[in-house]
């Protein structure tokens, strides 16, 4: 017996991708928000392994490496894109100001990541 909703779910996250990946193309920014455990890290880096095949250098970046305050988040996001590369912010956290002090040339992508609570309880 075939299950609908699998298949359902799989073309939905098919299409989805495939809207991502092109808007990708045009962007120099992501920005992956959610909570702990929901898997932002992992997409981040299967992300990049694809982007750097495709495009210019694209770099990971998350909250913890910036001591945890969004101000040092976006200092050292503008740092990587005035070195020339593309930036991937792995955050937890999101604030207006994060899109306003943003130096990128293009639109910024905003990808909220979850995941059901029982995987997010099972992780911690």
């Amino acid at each position: 017996m075939v299950n609908f909703r699998l298949i359902t779910k799989f073309f939905t996250i098919l299409i989805t991708l495939s809207i991502m990946f092109f808007s990708i193309m045009c962007s120099d920014i992501i920005l992956l928000i959610g909570p702990s455990c929901a898997g932002k890290s992992t997409l981040a880096k299967e992300l990049i392994k694809v982007l750097n095949k495709e495009k210019e250098e694209w770099k990971r970046i998350d909250l913890d490496e910036c001591e945890e305050t969004i101000i040092n988040l976006i200092e050292s996001s503008n740092q990587i894109l005035k070195d020339g590369k593309n930036v991937i912010i792995d955050t937890n956290i999101y604030e207006k100001k994060m899109e306003k002090n943003l130096e990128g040339k293009n639109e910024i992508i905003k990808v909220l990541v979850s995941a059901p609570l029982e995987i997010l309880l099972s992780k911690r």
